[in-house]
C-alpha cells in the first residue's frame, strides 16, 4: 500500500520525525531549582545523589533508581490446596467412514419380457440398470420397489436408498 502525499507534506513529516528523535536523545537540562531540590534529602529521599556529592563521572542528568512500591517477593502464606483426581476421558472411537449419497437421479422405468429396467441419470449420462447390476464399479442394485431403489455401496458394505418419485 502506498500513500500519495504532496512533497511539502512529506518534507514536513520527515523534519518532524528528525527533530522528535533529536529531542528524545538529548539529556534533560538541569536548572538551579532542580539542583536545590536534589540537595534537600526530605524532598528527593536519601537514596538520591545529592548535588554536593556529584562528581565529574556522575552527570546530573542521569536518573538514579527510584524505590519501588511493588513487593518483589511477597511473604508466603500457608494455603490449603485440594488435590483433584485426574479426569479420565473415555477413549475416542474413530468414526468409521460411511457410504456417500448416491449421485443418481431416477428418470423412469420399463418392464420388458417380465424384467424391470430402471433409467437413471449418472455423472456420465443416462444409464439403464436391472436388479443385480453394478454401477460405476461401486454401487450394486439390490432391490427395486415401487417407492425406492436399494443401492449397495461395495467398498463399505452399506446400503443406501434412492427415492422414486
Amino acid at each position: 500500500m502506498t500513500i500519495n502525499l504532496p512533497k511539502p507534506l512529506w518534507a514536513m513529516l520527515l523534519v518532524t520525525v528528525a527533530f522528535s528523535a533529536i529531542a528524545l536523545l538529548q539529556p534533560e537540562s538541569i536548572d538551579e531549582h532542580s539542583l536545590n531540590l536534589r540537595s534537600h534529602p526530605s524532598v528527593m529521599g536519601e537514596h538520591r545523589l545529592l548535588a554536593s556529592e556529584a562528581t565529574e563521572t556522575t552527570p546530573l542528568w542521569i536518573r538514579q533508581p527510584q524505590p519501588s512500591s511493588i513487593i518483589i517477593n511477597p511473604p508466603i502464606k500457608h494455603q490449603v490446596v485440594i488435590a483433584r483426581k485426574p479426569v479420565v476421558l473415555p477413549p475416542v472411537q474413530p468414526q468409521r467412514p460411511t457410504a456417500p449419497t448416491p449421485q443418481f437421479t431416477y428418470l423412469g422405468r420399463i418392464i420388458k419380457d417380465n424384467q424391470l429396467s430402471i433409467f437413471l441419470e449418472a455423472s456420465a449420462g443416462p444409464i439403464v440398470v436391472k436388479l443385480g447390476d453394478v454401477i460405476d464399479g461401486d454401487w450394486r442394485v439390490d432391490k427395486i420397489t415401487s417407492n425406492s431403489i436399494d443401492l449397495y455401496y461395495l467398498p463399505l458394505h452399506e446400503t443406501r436408498q434412492l427415492a422414486i418419485q
